[in-house]
Order: C-alpha cells, then sequence, then structure tokens
C-alpha cells in the first residue's frame, strides 16, 4: 500500500483492533501520483549547464513510475530520494523496486532507499513495512497484466526522450508525444533504432484540448487503458537566458543578472507548466482508473520548494494540503501574475529570480498532494453513530464530508470535530428526500474534490412513537406482543421512514454514483439493521422473491414497497405476513439490503455493501442499548476501508458477514 493508506489503516488498526482486520490489511488503494526532481541536467532547458547527463536525470521518474502498489504517494522525490516539500524533519524507509534489475543503471539494485517525509505530529504511528519479509517480497506490479502502456510528454528531447528510453527498455509499450511532429518522429526512430521498437509517437500539445482529446482517443483505442503518465512538461522556464549565463555556469547568486523575465513569459510558463499538466492529467485519469497498478509522474524542480516563497502566511497555507483546493492555487497564481504585471514580486514574499517558473512547480507539487485526497459522505452525520463513523473516518486522515438536515445542528457537530483536532471534517447541509438539496450536494464534491471515494448511508428514521415503558422495559429487548403495546406506529410515520430509509437512500447513491466512479477504489456503505433480516417476513413466496438477487429488480422492489403501504394502511400486516412490529422501518431496511445486492451486482467497480451496526445507544433507540457508539462505528468503518479485493453484496453483522436470510427463516 502507499505511505498514505500505510498510515490511514496504521491509524485505524490502532484504534479499532477487531478479528476482521484481514479484509483490509492489504489497504485502500488510489492512484500513486508524485511529484519528482530530475537533478540539474544537462538540457536546453538549462542552456547545456547542469551537472548530471539525461540518463542520471532519467533515473527518478523512472523509479517514481515502476514503484510497487505499496510505494508512497503524494511526495516529492529530489532524484531518487524522497525529500520534504519545505525543510524539515525525515527518515528512511525501503522500498523494493521489482524492474530495476531490467535498467542498465541499477543491474544488481533491489532496493531503492526513499527519504519519506511526515509531519512531526505523526511519525509516531507510522508502521514501517519490512520489504525484505516473505510477504512483501512479491511483485506487486507484475500483477498488472502486460503490456503495460505509458505516456511521456514532452519526450522528444533531453530528460524525456531518456525517460521514454528506460522505460520501453523495461518492456513497457512507450507513447513518446511532443509539440513539434516532426521532432517527436525523429525522436521515435532514435531508441527504435536501438532495437527498442515498442515505442510509438503521437503529437501532443498540452495546452490544446483538442490535442489531448485526440491522444485520450488513440489510447482508448489501441490500448484500452493507461498505466504511466509522465508530465515532463519543463520545456518553459519562463525567462531568456544571455550569453553570461552559460558562461556563468547556470544557476548561482548572480543568476538575476543574467537573465530576463518578461510578463508574457511568466503567463506561457504558468500555462504549460500547470495548467496544461493539469489538464492533460484529469483527462487521462479514467483511462488510468481502468489499470490495476496507475502510476502518475509530475517532473518538478527544486524551485518547487516552499523555501522559496517568502510570505509566510501564503507557504503556511500551501503546507496545509487538508484544506488548500485547486480554487485557491488559482486564486493565488492569479494573485502572483498580477504582482509579477505589477512588480510587486519581491514586496509580496514571491520566488525571485526565475519567478513564474518557481511558482508553476510549486503548484504543480501542490496539486500532486491534492490529487490523492480521499473523500467521504457520511449522510446523519450530526449525532449517533453518524458522528462517529465521520470521527474515526477522519483519524484516519480521509477528508470527510459531514452533513445533516439540520444546518446548525451540523455545523455544532463538524465544530466538535475540528475542535478535537480533526481540521479535516466539513459540513454541507443535506435532506435526502430533496432533490435539490442532493444536487447542492454534489456539484459541491465536484467542484471541490472532483471525485468521491466513500458514501456512507447512515441518516434513518425509525417510524415509531415510543412510550416511556419502552425505555423503562429495556427498548427493544422487549420482544413480541410485548413491544407491540410500548410503541405506536402510524401510516404517516412508516411512509416517512420508507421514503428516508429506502427512497431517500437510493437517490443519494444514484446522484453521487458518476463520482463515486472517477475514484479508484470507490465504496458504497449502507447503515442497516438486523431488522432487514429475511426472517422476520412471514410471506415465503415473496421471501424467495427477495432472495433471488439475478432475477429481482428495483421496480419490483418499488412494487413490494407500495404493497406493504397499502397493507400497513387497511390495517393487513399480519394477515399478509408482513413484519408484525416496527414493520415500516423492518421493509425499508429489507428493502435497503436487497437495494445493496442490486447495486453490487450493477457497478462491479464499486464495492457496495450493508452493515448492522449493533444495537447502539442513540437517539433511535431512545437510550437504549449494550453498544457505544465507537462500538456501533467500527462496521462500517471496516466497510467503508475494504481493500480492493474485498466482498460486495454482503451484509455484515457489525463486523462479521451475515446471511441475508437464515438457514431456517
Amino acid at each position: 500500500m502507499d505511505g498514505h493508506h500505510q498510515f490511514l489503516l496504521t491509524r485505524f488498526q490502532k484504534l479499532l483492533l477487531m478479528p476482521t482486520q484481514g479484509y483490509w490489511q492489504e489497504g485502500y488503494k488510489n492512484i500513486i501520483v508524485n511529484c519528482v526532481h530530475p537533478g540539474y541536467v544537462v538540457t536546453n532547458m538549462t542552456s547545456q549547464t547542469g551537472y548530471i547527463t539525461a540518463e542520471e536525470g532519467a533515473k527518478g521518474p523512472v523509479m517514481t513510475a515502476l514503484l510497487p502498489d505499496d510505494g508512497p504517494s503524494g511526495v516529492f522525490s529530489n532524484k531518487t530520494n524522497i525529500a520534504p516539500f519545505f525543510t524539515t524533519d525525515w527518515f528512511i524507509i525501503k522500498y523494493q523496486c521489482h524492474y530495476c534489475d531490467l535498467l542498465p543503471w541499477a543491474q544488481g539494485v533491489t532496493n531503492m532507499t526513499l527519504a519519506v517525509l511526515f509531519a512531526a505530529d505523526i511519525t509516531s504511528e507510522v508502521i514501517v513495512t519490512d520489504v525484505n519479509s516473505k510477504k512483501d517480497s512479491k511483485s506487486h506490479v507484475c500483477d498488472t497484466p502486460c503490456p503495460r502502456c505509458a505516456v511521456v510528454t514532452g519526450g522528444n528531447k533531453g530528460i524525456g526522450h531518456e525517460i521514454c528510453h528506460q522505460l520501453a527498455f523495461t518492456g513497457i509499450e512507450v507513447i513518446l508525444t511532443s509539440r513539434n511532429e516532426l521532432r517527436e518522429v525523429e525522436a521515435v526512430e532514435t531508441p527504435n533504432s536501438s532495437s527498442l521498437s515498442n515505442v510509438i509517437f503521437h503529437q501532443l500539445d498540452i495546452t490544446d484540448p483538442s490535442s489531448i482529446a485526440r491522444l485520450a482517443k488513440f489510447i482508448e483505442t489501441r490500448f484500452r487503458k493507461l498505466d504511466i503518465l509522465v508530465i515532463n512538461n519543463a520545456a518553459e522556464n519562463g525567462i531568456i537566458m544571455r550569453e553570461e549565463f552559460r558562461a556563468e555556469g547556470g544557476l548561482g547568486d548572480a543568476l538575476a543578472k543574467v537573465v530576463n523575465e518578461t510578463y508574457e513569459l511568466g503567463e506561457k510558463c504558468l500555462n504549460i507548466n500547470y495548467y496544461g499538466t493539469k489538464e492533460v492529467t484529469e483527462a487521462l485519469i479514467p483511462l488510468l482508473q481502468l489499470s490495476k497498478s496507475p502510476r502518475i509522474v509530475n517532473i518538478t524542480s527544486m524551485g518547487g520548494d516552499l523555501k522559496f516563497l517568502h510570505n509566510k502566511k501564503l507557504k503556511e497555507e500551501l503546507q496545509d494540503i487538508e484544506k488548500l483546493t485547486e480554487e485557491r492555487i488559482d486564486e493565488i497564481i492569479k494573485w502572483f501574475l498580477s504582482d509579477f504585471k505589477n512588480a510587486n514580486v519581491q514586496e509580496n514574499g514571491w520566488p525571485s529570480p526565475v519567478s513564474a517558473y518557481k511558482i508553476s512547480k510549486i503548484a504543480l507539487n501542490a496539486y500532486t498532494r491534492l490529487i490523492i485526497k480521499i473523500c467521504a459522505v457520511v449522510t446523519g452525520g450530526n449525532k449517533g453513530i453518524g458522528h462517529e463513523i465521520c470521527r474515526q473516518l477522519a483519524l484516519t486522515g480521509i477528508e470527510v464530508i459531514l452533513t445533516s438536515r439540520n444546518e446548525l445542528r451540523g455545523v455544532e457537530a463538524v465544530e466538535k470535530l475540528n475542535s478535537s483536532g480533526l481540521s479535516n471534517v466539513i459540513f454541507h447541509q443535506l435532506d435526502i428526500t430533496d432533490s435539490s438539496s442532493i444536487a447542492r450536494l454534489g456539484k459541491f464534491i465536484e467542484t471541490h474534490f472532483r471525485k468521491l471515494d466513500i458514501l456512507v448511508n447512515n441518516a434513518a428514521e425509525i417510524g415509531i412513537i415510543m412510550h416511556e415503558e419502552f425505555r423503562a422495559g429495556g427498548g427493544f429487548a422487549i420482544v413480541g406482543d410485548a413491544l407491540a403495546k410500548v410503541v405506536n406506529e402510524t401510516y404517516e410515520l412508516g411512509e416517512k421512514c420508507l421514503n428516508i430509509n429506502y427512497y431517500g437512500t437510493k437517490e443519494v447513491t444514484e446522484a453521487l454514483i458518476p463520482l463515486l466512479q472517477l475514484s479508484k477504489s470507490p465504496r458504497i456503505v449502507n447503515v442497516s439493521s438486523n431488522a432487514g433480516h429475511l426472517k422476520y417476513l412471514r410471506n415465503e413466496k415473496l421471501k424467495e422473491e427477495l432472495q433471488d438477487i439475478e432475477k429481482l429488480t428495483e421496480e419490483r422492489i418499488d412494487e413490494i414497497i407500495k404493497w406493504f403501504l397499502r397493507d400497513f394502511k387497511n390495517g393487513n400486516v399480519e394477515e399478509n405476513g408482513w413484519p408484525s412490529t416496527v414493520s415500516a422501518y423492518s421493509v425499508s431496511k429489507i428493502a435497503l439490503n436487497a437495494y445493496t445486492r442490486l447495486m453490487a451486482r450493477k457497478f462491479k467497480n464499486i464495492i457496495v455493501n450493508c452493515v448492522h451496526p449493533g444495537y447502539v445507544v442513540t437517539d433511535m433507540t431512545s437510550q437504549t442499548g449494550y453498544m457505544t457508539v465507537e462500538e456501533g462505528a467500527k462496521g462500517p468503518v471496516m466497510a467503508a476501508l475494504l481493500p480492493d479485493d474485498g466482498p460486495s453484496g454482503v451484509f455484515f453483522d457489525q463486523t462479521q458477514i451475515a446471511p441475508f436470510a437464515s438457514p431456517d427463516s
């Protein structure tokens, strides 16, 4: 698993030591996205100054492209060593690069040493896996069917050309791209003339959406997926180098005296190095998601180190990746360009010299980290089990959107979590029975996160009025006819219960499916109940129908619910074999369980499960129950963090898989 998810699961494992942790021991995988400074390389961009060759400069990007599935993600590598985005303490972890023996410069090398940065407040929580252990020695990369396909932008010369050469040497099919078609064809002929026939050319202008679309269509038609994307758009440094630049040895203290910077060049630099990179990445992400082991490598620079920013507040803002958004990066770039145009660069603490280039790489580094954010939505998150699910997910580092119908209560719930140190929980109002409210949430997620990784449908209504005797008698510990005497069930409450528990959940799910499909590892967790067990149905024909998931349809579930409501209204519940007490709630959860199985069958790439959290002390149980909310949240959180090969379409009784209907029911 990547560094982020190792940390995520480590914290969760410390929080919850449960017998089912094997389900998610391998981690919650996503696209591995990193940025790499190749070193100061002798290229056209450096006016042939520098102190390492293109062959040496390509080592870091190629190593990062070939990281195993448990490699780090969202980090900055200085050549082949992961380094801070900004100066702080760091320590060493070793990762095994299973393709390294194929590379001429790495014969006999089995381990790449990476310096992995973690913030000081979490280093004590990190567990480092021994790559030499039997479990970790297998090659995760080789699990992906060959041939693997890689795209390298700016591949016609310099580092980009050498990256193509080294990737092709491992047997990967490489698509070498550049803006200039003639240069590209010549570049492809060079590695092919050295017996590397697995390099092909496709024209690409990363600032032209139609050119990007043509490349995506070519990959889809020829390869059906993309495994590796190396963004090497470093051809624009935003400066004009004078004769003295090369004579003085390139970079140095006198740099400002030997280069010219203009607004036009600076704007072009940002459009290529940041916005072009972003547009190519987002266009190709759907193809990367079809790969078992997708990788994105953004070629960056030491110029992107935050130490070059002299605006302390802005530096802190860019370091706080939990709160940073793409919209804020755009605002920062516009702010910089305004200051650059008005000659206020030094006054406002921007990097100087080579200002635009450094800002483009600072922005690129921040974007690299944003891509790997995991986003979760929890409905009914303002109290009880929902609130605790938010807390436990947030403890793993996931960005959590806590939703509730009541805005005041929702804001208070988020403030409570924020004050406990969980700044990665935010609020958005949601009424799951209101289509416009659902649409607003979807738009918010699309704008701020671009995708959704986890949806926990927790909002629910019990559909009964509880008498004083209900709590005094032990709540739902009361069974049979005695339970019917301490609760009231009305048609209005029953209809409301079904509208929220089933139809509301269904509408939220279907509205957010398109965003979930943009995630590499999407999860849907429907918080259900043992009241949804089919044993409570005494209509054998209907029970068999609901068990036959191959023939069951959503339309038939709707018909069953209408049938129940009609019988409920007419007092025919027991006569027609419906659950006799807490009837509407029980039918709503039976319907939800059936819908869960239908969704799992329909969407093979989404892991969809339902979970009975247990009999928990909450408002819904009138504070009866024998489990705490902390215990009740374990099952839903475990289901949200299942690995990619975890079960789908099943019913969890707390943390254990259980039948939808017992053999004797």
